[in-house]
């Protein structure tokens, strides 16, 4: 009796296993952003057949195109750990330089941030 136990029991674990779940996925759609200068100006006035897209080679067809300006998320993340105690003043003064830099390009329209 304990043999046929042991043989249920073990004939029955394949049916317990299963296979770790396989995820896939695939990319439909890339975002690719252009600002397109003669070296001193942004210029405009581009249409998308003035535009080739290439991955790995292969020419890609552009689905969309727009002439729109997107908005910018930025976040910032410091180390204030105590080995970086001594330089947060000047990162934190490097991050103030930079978001003014940013500023004049597009006025930020919802608030502003406090250092």
């Amino acid at each position: 009796m304990l043999r046929l136990f042991a043989y249920i029991c073990l004939s029955a674990l394949p049916c317990f296993s299963q296979e770790a779940p396989t995820f896939r996925t695939d990319v439909s759609l890339v975002h690719v952003d252009a600002e397109v200068t003669d070296g001193t100006r942004t210029l405009s006035g581009f249409h998308q057949e003035d535009f080739v897209i290439k991955d790995n080679g292969q020419t890609q067809t552009i689905l969309h195109f727009s002439q729109d300006e997107e908005p910018l998320d930025l976040i910032l993340l410091f180390d204030i750990s105590g080995s970086m105690r001594p330089k947060i003043a000047k990162v934190a003064a490097s991050a103030r330089t930079a978001l003014s830099e940013l500023r004049p390009l597009r006025p930020h329209r919802h608030h502003d941030v406090s250092w």
